[in-house]
């Protein structure tokens, strides 16, 4: 019996499905953990996704369940001004913990009093900590620059999204605000659908890229930055893009369009290899590059002549 049947033999014996769903949930949504040679837990778990369809299925079944959960939390809105109101409210706190006179079951004994009183101060003390934490988190949060690392991890989530809804997209290009955000012409095809996008680095839009519908999907998202960028290269990250997993690849770039100031974010996920993911970059016209500095040779060469 060869070693892949072995492998499939074992996830069907007593106790196999709960060890390979303990694996599984250990997985980040959206990453490439079972795959990482660091987490040598998980190893046996990529040997069996290869191996075994049930395992696999399970596999993208809870990561798909994840990233809609993950999704959901992340894209509650933040007040503009809910730092503020947390600092104001643990303000108030801090007062009517001092000034009032919080209820006291009546008791034979002061002692019992005072530890009532002691557990009351406690308790107002620990939901200020508590408030000031998230305060802190949020402002320390508001002010964390974007880095290309950042937005990779997030881009299984935004494909399982994608993938959830697809009623969402629109087919009406006119429609599409390819002026105010348009496809870096340094992709090689152009939008056939689009969606509006809006996520915790910015807003926008996202455009599928594909030729066909039911190939793989293909979308770049051209995002409004919510924040100060780091410091993100300037054209899409072909030969090393910030993550390759078995799945997708998914390049992140920063550029300012012609009909702009200010920078846009850029990101090309690409369900596949990474062979499919450069298929998506137009490469530079080298010939074109050379007949232009041949031309501008032969006119300095002619100035010169004429010169001496």
């Amino acid at each position: 019996m060869n070693g892949k049947n072995q492998d499939h033999r074992h996830s069907h014996e007593p106790g196999g499905a709960a060890r390979w769903r303990e694996l599984v949930e250990c997985c980040r949504p959206g990453s490439d953990d079972a795959f990482q040679p660091a987490l040598v837990e998980l190893a046996p778990l990529a040997d069996q996704l290869v191996a075994d369809p049930a395992v696999q299925e399970l596999y993208e079944r809870t990561q798909h369940a994840d990233a809609t959960v993950r999704e959901a939390m992340l894209d509650v809105p933040v007040p503009s001004d809910l730092a503020a109101r947390l600092l104001a409210a643990i303000s108030e706190a801090s007062i009517e913990a001092e000034s009032a006179e919080p209820p006291v079951v009546e008791v034979q004994r002061r002692e019992g009093v005072r530890r009532s009183r002691y557990w009351w101060l406690g308790a107002a003390l620990t939901a200020a900590a508590l408030v000031i934490g998230v305060a802190a988190f949020l402002v320390i949060s508001s002010k964390t620059p974007i880095t290309g690392a950042d937005v990779a991890a997030r881009s299984g989530d935004w494909l399982a999204g994608l993938r959830s809804t697809p009623e969402a997209w629109n087919a009406d290009l006119s429609a599409a605000p390819l002026e105010t955000l348009p496809i870096d012409r340094q992709l090689a095809s152009k939008a056939k659908r689009w969606r509006t996008a809006d996520n915790e680095f910015g807003k926008g839009a996202v455009y599928d890229l594909r030729r066909r519908q039911q190939d793989p999907l293909a979308v770049v998202y051209v995002l409004n930055p919510s924040r100060r960028l780091d410091q993100l290269p300037s054209s899409p990250p072909v030969a090393k893009p910030q993550l390759q997993t078995h799945g997708y690849v998914t390049g992140v770039w920063a550029r300012s369009p012609v009909t702009r100031d200010g920078k846009l974010l850029y990101v090309l996920i690409v369900e596949g290899s990474h062979e499919r993911f450069k298929e998506f970059v137009r490469r530079p016209n080298l010939a074109s590059a050379s007949k232009r500095n041949g031309r501008a040779g032969n006119v300095l060469y002619v100035a010169r002549q004429r010169a001496s």
